[in-house]
């Protein structure tokens, strides 16, 4: 079968692609909302702001070379038993630190935490507990050095709460893309068949 007699079947029998792109993105859908309702997984984020006491550039220098030191302080086993303890969790710090991400962004002079977990009340919580025991560390740090050599950290808003998965669009999209691409050969294998059946 040539490229033009190929091509020249799909288009004869694109409901056949288009039927399997429907069928295959519903199936996704239907997934999705099962997986919303059973086993939902949702992500806190909230981002603290690393303000040096003096703005010329090399305190601001400093402060973002100090921001992956800021990092690894917040990913330590440590922070996460603090966490623990203040809100009662009943894990370790090692499957609390599954759970967390640290990220820097320098442009900003932010640490961003993300915390993922089923229940995003608790995510929530344990997303601002996490930035506020780097806060109050912070503090405690500052009132050791003088005023121009400080490097303060504030919360900048409450944690912001989204699904993480499932993520019913993407799926639904993948879906379809994927049954459309299986409708091909459907579509030419039922073409052969025909031909034969007429044979």
């Amino acid at each position: 079968m040539t490229f033009q007699q190929i091509v020249r079947v799909l288009w004869q029998r694109a409901w056949v692609m288009v039927l399997l792109a429907t069928l295959t993105a519903a199936a996704a859908f239907g997934f999705s909302r099962i997986v919303e309702q059973r086993a939902p997984l949702y992500t806190s984020t909230i981002h603290i702001l690393v303000q040096p006491a003096r703005t010329e550039s090399n305190q601001a220098q400093a402060a973002q070379q100090l921001l992956g030191v800021y990092q690894g302080w917040l990913l330590s086993g440590y922070r996460a038993a603090t966490v623990i303890d203040r809100l009662g969790l009943d894990m370790t710090p090692q499957e609390l630190l599954e759970d967390v991400e640290v990220t820097t962004n320098l442009n900003q002079l932010t640490l961003d935490i993300e915390v993922e977990s089923p229940d995003p009340r608790l995510a929530s919580r344990v997303a601002w507990e996490w930035a506020t025991v780097f806060v109050q560390w912070r503090n405690g740090e500052n009132s050791q050095v003088q005023q121009e050599e400080r490097i303060d950290a504030f919360i900048l808003d409450d944690p912001v709460v989204r699904l993480a998965r499932p993520t019913t669009l993407a799926n639904v999209v993948t879906g379809g893309i994927l049954g459309f691409l299986g409708g091909m050969p459907a579509a030419l294998a039922l073409t052969h068949l025909e031909a034969g059946t007429l044979r």
